[in-house]
């Protein structure tokens, strides 16, 4: 293929060049690109860069964050992190609350300045700040089992949010979907497919609406991992067919560490340290899919996406980058790591 393209060069500069053979460089450079949607222009030095085409989306950035509501130290330390941020938005990966407390206690307090709607309380006494909602959580196994069960948490949250972006085909709050810029997002209530209440209604629409999707990327977050290394360990209840449904990547925690891992080409991550005490790993990484893992302390992660890259970044609470992994688009989705701690 090189040589091909020497020759080419090499007959375009005898044909066109004569004694021009920079314009014939430029444009056999621009015959290549063509095709790419890419072009050329000059800079005023005279050097010629690139020109991408101007993408109809923006570029987003958002937080995600797991297993988090026990009003503590970390909670405080990790909701710091992510506010230092300034994202767009903020998901969660389920277990908003534990034990009795009230969500105003550990969600409002904290993260009162992305909440919208969201019902009043002591610390968030105007059901949030946002101009528009921009914290988008999922369920967990404690919104069932603690305090008000998860009717509670259907009265704490309106979802996805007045104004939002949404097909708006689920019908429900345990499960919806949401689109910001370039990505597509549907929250899953695994809760409700552990106990067997939603399985085939959430399976089905998921399946359909993934296929249906025509952003750019499509990135479905919920609690139970289909795998981790961690505690919990892997939950093959949640093992479904996402790949080939059309998503991009997923989400889960319940496991609370941070882990990386790539199953049959499909990005999944674990991220449960967002407040909770912390687990260690009781088994070996997981062979052929477990990428990078890390127990040392909270964290969350930050986000950024356009319509051809997202870059997926997990920091420990006091800011220190601990992964960083990419996602490029095209006819084959292409994943770049870049592992910074062991």
């Amino acid at each position: 293929m090189r040589l091909l393209l020497i020759l080419m060069f090499v007959l375009f500069v005898i044909a066109v060049a004569g004694t021009q053979p920079k314009l014939a460089a430029q444009s056999f450079l621009e015959a290549l690109l063509r095709p790419l949607g890419l072009s050329l222009s000059p800079d005023e030095d005279g050097l010629f860069r690139t020109d991408t085409p101007r993408s109809p989306y923006p570029t987003i950035r958002f937080a995600s964050i797991g297993d988090y509501g026990n009003d503590s130290q970390p909670e405080n330390d990790v909701a710091d992190l992510v506010k230092s941020w300034n994202p767009d938005f903020v998901i969660t990966l389920g277990d908003n609350r534990y034990g009795s407390r009230s969500y105003d206690t550990v969600v409002g307090k904290y993260y009162c300045v992305f909440l919208k709607d969201a019902l009043s309380g002591t610390f968030c006494p105007s059901g949030g700040t946002a101009a528009a909602n921009a914290f988008f959580p999922s369920t967990g196994n404690h919104e069932y089992s603690d305090g008000g069960g998860i009717n509670e948490y259907l009265d704490y949250f309106k979802l996805p949010g007045t104004g939002i972006q949404t097909t708006n085909t689920s019908g429900s709050e345990h499960y919806y979907d949401f689109i910001i810029g370039p990505v597509h997002f549907f929250a899953i209530d695994s809760t409700g497919v552990l106990n067997n209440i939603s399985t085939n209604e959430q399976k089905t629409w998921l399946e359909t609406q993934l296929k249906a999707s025509t952003t750019p990327w499509q990135l479905v977050f919920f609690h139970h991992p289909p795998y981790s290394s961690g505690l919990h360990g892997s939950n093959t209840f949640m093992q479904w067919d996402f790949a080939a449904w059309g998503a991009d990547a997923l989400m889960a925690g319940h496991d609370h560490t941070y882990e990386r891992l790539r199953v049959d080409g499909l990005l999944q991550f674990v991220n449960g340290a967002g407040g909770n005490s912390l687990y260690p790993f009781p088994i070996p990484p997981l062979p052929d899919k477990t990428e990078f893992r890390y127990a040392d302390d909270w964290g969350a992660m930050l986000m950024t996406a356009d319509d051809v890259h997202i870059k997926f970044e997990f920091y420990n609470r006091f800011g220190t980058l601990i992964d960083s992994t990419n996602l490029f688009n095209g006819p084959v989705k292409v994943f770049v790591p870049l592992v910074l701690q062991k």
